[in-house]
């Protein structure tokens, strides 16, 4: 039997009204009843932190926290907003505050836009950052395009076909992180 995957979701905004968190929810709702699966929160407006070198963030709590949780993970799920062409810097603070603990995590995206593109300009920007930090890119990039008509008022997706493409990714995911962790 495979050892259980340490996934942590990672919503990459602070920003007040972000859609970003509708995915967030989404993806938490399908992962914390799967058994194959222990699975770590981290939400950028809880570890928000001034950036001001990484040797200042040694001390601070928050940075000791994300810390933990991040090296006990074996794979994390980005899902964060495009601003501006590219992701929000809260959460380029929150990855800089660290650097040894990231290497061999498999990772998966998601990206979010009120465009049509569900933030690809901002996914390809954030590759090339993540896996100078070691980290392992499964291909697992999911767009969530034209987000203000893809939920309903009470945060429940309404596109079937886009609730059958996260499980299936979701599901190689997990399988793709039990072949390399275990």
């Amino acid at each position: 039997m495979d050892k259980k995957v340490n996934l942590t979701l990672f919503l990459g905004t602070a920003r007040e009204g972000r859609n970003s968190e509708l995915v967030f929810t989404f993806f938490q709702k399908l992962l914390e009843t799967d058994s194959r699966v222990n699975l770590n929160l981290i939400d950028v407006k809880d570890y928000f932190v001034k950036y001001d070198g990484a040797k200042a963030q040694k001390s601070n709590p928050q940075v000791k926290d994300y810390d933990q949780i991040i090296s006990n993970s074996n794979a994390l799920i980005f899902i964060f907003p495009e601003y501006n062409h590219s992701f929000p810097g809260q959460m380029k603070s929150l990855i800089d505050s660290e650097f040894e603990i990231y290497e061999g995590k498999v990772i998966g995206l998601a990206s979010v836009s009120a465009g049509q593109f569900g933030g690809a300009r901002a996914l390809t920007l954030l590759i090339p950052v993540l896996t100078y930090l070691g980290m392992l890119d499964s291909g697992i990039h999911m767009h969530f395009s034209n987000i203000e008509s893809l939920f309903d008022d009470q945060g429940n997706i309404l596109d079937t076909k886009v609730v059958e493409r996260t499980k299936k990714s979701l599901e190689k995911l997990i399988n793709l992180t039990q072949k390399i962790h275990n």
